[in-house]
């Protein structure tokens, strides 16, 4: 190798992560900007200094840092506020484990704010090459960690704290897990896969989340086939006005926007080569088709269950029973019982026999009624038409 080409410089964000500090790799950082953003960080006010670039040999000896790289987010970021944000962070994964352990930490002690570090095995992608899978996966833990460890909802997540370049006078660093994480890590967690990332976009508190809302309301205008001929680019810079206007960091930038767009883009792209536009009837039978597929891989996924459900009605369990052991819908309880013949069989015997009872008891309770009213007209006609029923007033009518 020439020796021209050894000193060129670090390009993209698999070269750029070899000059990036050893402890920041050994904790799990996979990609890193080739010329990041830098800061010495925060001034007198409280806000960030002049920011500007430079080359990753140089950058990461800043006290701020920009992590994400210009198509990937390599680290989720949770900024805490407040001299309790250290004590937030090790109640929620220490004592009620609603958390993973992060693999960093820094903390500023004379304030006692905090930012937490989440590296990730696999950088999730943002922009022109951005999927919806992993950026939703993504955007619902950053909004579920926001939401627990009560986050500021105002930082940007551009600039962080740089662990290697921070004054050890003014700054703690707490190094954690050593391992990167996956997507499938950070959301197995009970409370995070139970977590519904807000739908209103004034209610997002992180980046990730901002980006995957206007996504998600790109992909679905652009699947309608009104709008198959019309360019994305120009509605998603309107959205993106009026999606976040009035919120504490504002619309996303516009180069952000625009990198979303042409994802969208390709999309669609994909969809047409599919051929997953149709006229309206078409459009309706393919989702019939794409029902009963989803509908096959559900019953073959409960078919242990349903077997169970079967067998116990079988030996006699009620309908009730059944729905409450199964934590299930009565309803659905009778639906995987009609599936089988033989309890099919059953349960309209059971049906017909409750619709004969009930005839019958219906009957019953018409005559009793009949019985009754004859009797008492009969006590009436004896006690003559002489009395009146009842009176008016107290004088002549």
């Amino acid at each position: 190798m020439s020796s021209s080409s050894s000193a060129s410089p670090l390009r993209g964000p698999r070269f750029a992560i070899e000059a990036v500090p050893e402890p920041v790799r050994a904790h799990g950082l996979e990609e890193a900007h080739a010329h990041p953003l830098v800061s010495w960080g925060k001034d007198a006010t409280g806000l960030f200094a002049y920011s500007f670039r430079r080359p990753v040999v140089e950058a990461w000896t800043y006290p701020s840092i920009e992590y994400r790289t210009p198509n990937s987010w390599p680290v989720g970021i949770f900024d805490l506020d407040g001299g309790d944000a250290l004590d937030r962070y090790i109640v929620e994964v220490h004592f009620k484990r609603t958390l993973p352990p992060a693999n960093w930490i820094v903390v500023r002690e004379a304030s006692g704010h905090a930012q937490v570090f989440y590296t990730l095995l696999r950088p999730v992608l943002y922009g022109a090459r951005a999927r919806l899978k992993p950026q939703r996966a993504f955007a619902r833990f950053m909004e579920y960690g926001a939401s627990v460890l009560e986050a500021d909802p105002g930082y940007n997540g551009v600039l962080a704290h740089n662990p290697c370049g921070v004054d050890p006078d003014l700054f703690e660093v707490r190094w954690g897990r050593e391992l990167p994480y996956l997507l499938d890590d950070l959301t197995a967690y009970p409370a995070a896969a139970r977590f519904r990332r807000p739908r209103a976009p004034r209610e997002l508190r992180t980046e990730p989340g901002r980006n995957c809302a206007l996504f998600e309301a790109l992909m679905r205008w652009a699947g309608a086939a009104r709008n198959l001929g019309q360019p994305v680019e120009p509605v998603a810079l309107a959205w993106n006005q009026t999606m976040f206007a009035g919120t504490l960091r504002g619309p996303l930038p516009g180069s952000e926007v625009r990198g979303v767009a042409k994802s969208v883009e390709r999309y669609r792209r994909e969809w047409i080569e599919q051929g997953r536009f149709y006229t309206p009837a078409e459009q309706q039978e393919w989702g019939r088709r794409r029902g009963r597929a989803s509908g096959a891989a559900r019953r073959k996924r409960n078919a242990k269950r349903d077997r169970a459900i079967v067998s116990a009605f079988q030996a006699g369990a009620s309908l009730h029973a059944l729905a409450r052991e199964f934590g299930m819908d009565r309803k659905a309880v009778r639906h995987v019982l009609r599936r089988d013949a033989s309890s099919f069989l059953q349960l309209r015997d059971a049906d017909e026999n409750r619709s004969e009872e009930g005839g019958e008891r219906t009957t019953q309770l018409i005559l009793l009624v009949l019985s009754l009213c004859v009797l008492s007209a009969s006590r009436w006609s004896a006690g003559g038409v002489s009395e009146r029923p009842f009176s008016l007033g107290s004088g002549d009518h």
